[in-house]
């Protein structure tokens, strides 16, 4: 009995080991997120598809680099009604930490900085947006020492937009859901 209870405990503290997120280590991945807010009088409505790389620069912190394809809509619904579309292709930067909250499961809280030029559908002018997301709500299940699935609730959004123009800009904090998934190696 007592073998069979050591073999067991061995197997559990290794199988932990296994998940650590080691210095030097990497990934590939992506994820599907959307926002929905309102903004001085303008409804919106975006979409984005995300894929991303990244390495642990010390354990259990990564950083790391994304592509930001996403479409959006916009309503503004005080005097003078009017709507636009927007499609958007951006790279960012992001660093995470994972922070375990048991075997296979982490919080993994998550900052990100993006540069996105915007063009406009509805003949609006063409736009450059700065942006800082903070994923407030992330978590990571991974079953597996390869790959993870995550899942994003709530996050801080600050955007500032400007073109020939116009700048603005806006923040918030609100929901922000993402789904995706993570290979490691």
């Amino acid at each position: 009995m007592k073998k069979v209870l050591m073999v067991i405990l061995a197997a559990v503290m290794v199988s932990g080991l296994s998940f650590a997120q080691d210095k030097g280590s990497m990934y590939v991945g992506g994820g599907f997120s959307g926002s929905f807010h309102k903004n001085n009088g303008f409804s919106q409505i975006h979409m984005n598809i995300t894929p991303e790389f990244g390495m642990f620069i010390v354990d259990d912190l990564s950083i790391g680099a994304f592509i930001n394809t996403g479409f959006g809509k916009s309503k503004y619904t005080g005097w003078g009604s009017a709507s636009y579309s927007t499609k958007t292709v951006g790279l960012g930067v992001k660093g995470r930490y994972y922070l375990r909250i048991s075997d296979n499961f982490y919080y993994t809280p998550t900052a990100s900085l993006t540069l996105t030029p915007m063009y406009s559908v509805a003949g609006h002018d063409d736009a450059t947006t700065y942006g800082l997301d903070l994923d407030i709500a992330q978590f990571e299940y991974r079953p597996d020492y390869n790959y993870g699935l995550f899942v994003n609730i709530l996050g801080f959004y600050a955007v500032a937009s400007s073109n020939k123009n116009v700048t603005s800009s806006s923040s918030g904090l609100g929901i922000a859901p993402s789904v995706g998934a993570r290979f490691y190696f």
